[in-house]
């Protein structure tokens, strides 16, 4: 059976999957980093658990699986990693790491990447200085294992987003410690687990050798192909620590508080709306509550739906569902913004570990009115990055092809009538 091994590098954990041509997920873990280790060497002992345990072999019938055709790595940026010339880490800057105010030229204000990248030099000058590389996350895992540095671009219509040599002369960045820029896929090499390279050998024994080695694109590229939102009206919900709803269009969109990024196929777009702090703050409520800081996600929603959407005359209301709303209201409002900009309420297709409770999903679409969907995996930045790897290798013809062979829907969760009402009686009064 032809599978590829999918990595996805994130800021708080690493995951891995066993990906089928068929879209199955013949294995999958998350393995939470060390917050005793430093960025990003904490990623390497993190992905050393996941392949240990996506190439255990075991299918879910008991059989074996066969090895995985090849890897590829995403991951969060923009992420940056400065190496010496032996390949060794020397300094990062996580793309959630607080930075000084900087201020770039004018031409240069539509880049994510330059900010962080004098952020970084401002941060660490000599490290900087003396670097041999500069590398964003992911794309430096691909070449602690196969040596090869690239630079991930999601489309060429991605460029002012990331960087070109008018923007770094002009900025007094130096060009030379960016790799070069390769397409989504690019095959970097085969792992070795060459002993020239400070990180491959902690994965001997543990990746095949000789696997195939791509570069996959950031996490949100990937996510967006994961979840099929690759034609004009697909639309998703990727939500996590943070949030974005997006809507795949045939146009650039102008509306106020939406942005129209590039979409991964070439000729379409991507209109998002940005939710900064979802995750993060339910957490935030979580860890500073004596009752549900010791309980888990699930038991915390489970008491929600226990409770009534309208407390009775004289009851307290329940804190978490209090909390919970308020997240599902902002929601809301992303849903509104896009529905008013495209001109009709789309399905979201779910994507991230909010998405892995099913009350959660539930709560959105009561609250929000629209539908949210969910496929065989909530992690769909693992099914985008296979469908960037089949592509690559012939398998498909188009991303538009391979989303329509993989991406299925299993869940559905449409908003409950009698819930909704409630809701709404309830926050029209507040």
């Amino acid at each position: 059976m032809k599978n590829v091994l999918a990595v996805d590098i994130g800021s708080s954990s690493v995951k891995a999957g066993r990906i089928s041509l068929q879209g199955s997920v013949l294995s999958s873990v998350r393995v939470r980093l060390d917050a005793a280790q430093p960025f990003p060497l904490c990623w390497f002992s993190a992905m050393q658990q996941a392949f240990s345990a996506a190439l255990s072999g075991a299918n879910g019938s008991g059989g074996t699986l066969p090895p995985p055709d090849c890897l590829v790595i995403s991951g969060a940026g923009p992420t940056l990693v400065a190496a010496d010339a032996s390949g060794r880490v020397t300094a990062s800057l996580m793309w959630d790491d607080p930075v000084p105010e900087i201020s770039v030229p004018a031409g240069s204000r539509s880049s994510i990447f330059l900010p962080r990248l004098l952020a970084m030099q401002k941060l660490f000058p000599e490290e900087t200085a003396h670097a041999a590389r500069l590398f964003s996350g992911p794309e430096f895992a691909v070449f602690s294992l196969c040596g090869t540095a690239v630079s991930v671009l999601p489309d060429s219509r991605w460029q002012s987003a990331y960087w070109d040599d008018g923007m770094l002369v002009c900025a007094g960045f130096r060009g030379d410690l960016l790799p070069p820029f390769s397409a989504p896929g690019f095959l970097a090499g085969r792992f070795t687990g060459d002993p020239a390279l400070p990180y491959a050998p902690l994965f001997s024994g543990i990746l095949p050798d000789g696997i195939p080695v791509r570069a996959g694109p950031p996490d949100f590229a990937a996510a967006l192909l994961g979840t099929g939102t690759v034609s004009p009206g697909r639309a998703c919900d990727r939500a996590g620590s943070s949030e974005g709803l997006n809507v795949c269009t045939a146009q650039a969109e102008a509306a106020a508080g939406l942005r129209s990024l590039p979409s991964p196929v070439p000729g379409l777009w991507n209109l998002s709306y940005l939710l900064p702090e979802t995750g993060k703050a339910f957490s935030r409520f979580r860890a500073a509550s004596p009752v549900f800081r010791s309980l888990s996600y699930p038991e915390i929603l489970r008491r929600i739906f226990d409770t009534p959407v309208i407390p009775p005359p004289g009851q307290e209301e329940n804190p978490a569902r209090a909390a919970a709303e308020q997240i599902c209201r902002k929601v809301k409002q992303g849903v509104q913004a896009l529905q008013s900009a495209v001109g009709f309420l789309p399905a979201f297709v779910l994507s991230g570990g909010q998405a892995k409770n099913p009350l959660w999903n539930q709560m959105k679409a009561d609250i929000t009115g629209a539908e949210f969907l969910l496929t065989q995996t909530a992690d769909a930045e693992l099914l985008g990055g296979a469908i960037i790897a089949f592509c690559a290798d012939g398998e498909f013809s188009s991303y538009g092809e391979a989303c329509a062979a993989m991406v299925k829907i299993k869940t559905r969760f449409s908003p409950d009538p009698a819930r909704a009402a409630l809701y709404a009686e309830k926050f029209a009064h507040s």
